[in-house]
């Protein structure tokens, strides 16, 4: 997939998946392969929000004010 040359925020078929809105030719992929495509984006996303979340403050589920982490030092 090659990265047309377009200004910022002009991705007129709404598959792109850079952030800023530019076109990333996603409009040229089959269902079936935009499909898969946005199940990976959705997907790493969900796990960063994850991992942010339970590792927060160094400790499992935020740190240890919710129970998560150590409190010894």
């Amino acid at each position: 997939m090659t990265t047309e040359n377009k200004p910022k925020g002009t991705c007129w078929c709404g598959r792109t998946a850079n952030p800023n809105g530019n076109c990333d030719s996603s409009h040229g992929l089959t269902e079936m392969e935009w499909q898969r495509v946005k199940d990976a984006r959705d997907l790493a996303a969900y796990q960063q929000q994850a991992q942010d979340l339970w590792f927060k403050d160094n400790g499992c589920t935020g740190g240890p004010q919710y129970g998560g982490g150590s409190s010894v030092k």
